[in-house]
C-alpha cells in the first residue's frame, strides 16, 4: 500500500484528529505528510516540508531525533526537547513510531508530540520548594523529648550534664529570643511599692 494510501487510510477514520497531543507523519527523507490539527495550531500547516527546516528552522536532521532513531530500526522512542524558535519555549515530550508496508517495511514515522511546559515548571517549583524547605528544616533548632528541670531554682540539665539557666539553654537550642520581664505575682512580691 503506498504511504499517502496508507495516511489517507489513517486520516479518513480520525484516528490523530480524536487525539489530544499534535500528531505528524514524516517520510523517510523526514518531509512532513500529515499533521493533525493540533499541530498546525502549535506550528502552523508545513505539509510537504522537511521537519527538521520547518520545526527548528535548521538545514538537517535535529541532533538526536527520535524519529531518526525510529525510523532505523523501527523501535518507539520518547525524547523531551525544548523547541527554541515557538515563543514562548515550549517544552514537549515526543513519541515516535514507525508506519510499515504490508511486507513489514518502514515508509514512514508517526510523532506524537505533547506539550509538557506547564508540567515541567511545576517539578522546577516543587524541586525549589523542596531544596528550600530541607534547608530551612537543617536550619532550625527544635527542643524534643524531656527536660531535666530542676524543682527549686529551675535551671535545665544539658546532654553533658551541666545545669544552666532556662533561657540560657532555650536559646541554643532553638530558634528562640529570650526577653525578660516579670509577671504579675512577681512584680507584686518583688516591686510591692510599684502596687500602692
Amino acid at each position: 500500500m503506498p504511504l499517502h494510501d496508507l495516511i489517507r487510510d489513517i486520516v479518513s477514520r480520525g484516528i490523530f484528529e480524536g487525539i489530544g497531543d499534535a500528531v505528524s507523519i514524516q517520510d523517510t527523507e523526514f518531509r512532513i505528510v500529515y499533521q493533525n490539527d493540533k499541530a498546525k495550531a502549535i506550528i502552523g500547516d508545513h505539509v510537504g516540508e522537511y521537519c527538521y527546516k520547518a520545526i527548528e528552522h535548521r538545514e538537517g536532521v535535529c541532533e538526536n531525533c527520535p524519529l531518526a532513531l525510529t525510523l532505523e530500526d523501527g523501535m518507539v522512542r520518547t525524547a523531551e526537547r525544548q523547541n527554541p524558535v515557538i515563543d514562548p519555549p515550549l517544552i514537549v515530550e515526543i513519541t515516535t513510531s514507525a508506519l510499515r508496508d504490508p511486507s513489514g517495511e518502514i515508509i514512514a514515522g508517526t510523532e506524537v508530540v505533547r506539550n509538557v511546559t506547564d508540567r515541567k515548571m511545576l517539578e522546577k517549583e516543587k524541586e525549589k520548594l523542596i531544596r528550600d524547605l530541607a534547608e530551612a528544616l537543617s536550619a532550625v533548632k527544635t527542643l524534643r523529648g524531656l527536660l531535666p528541670l530542676c524543682a527549686s531554682c529551675k535551671k535545665i540539665r544539658d546532654d553533658k550534664g551541666y545545669w544552666m539557666q532556662v533561657d540560657e539553654y532555650i536559646s541554643e537550642h532553638s530558634e528562640a529570643e529570650i526577653t525578660h520581664g516579670y509577671c504579675p505575682e512577681c512584680e507584686r512580691k518583688h516591686f510591692p511599692s510599684n502596687f500602692k
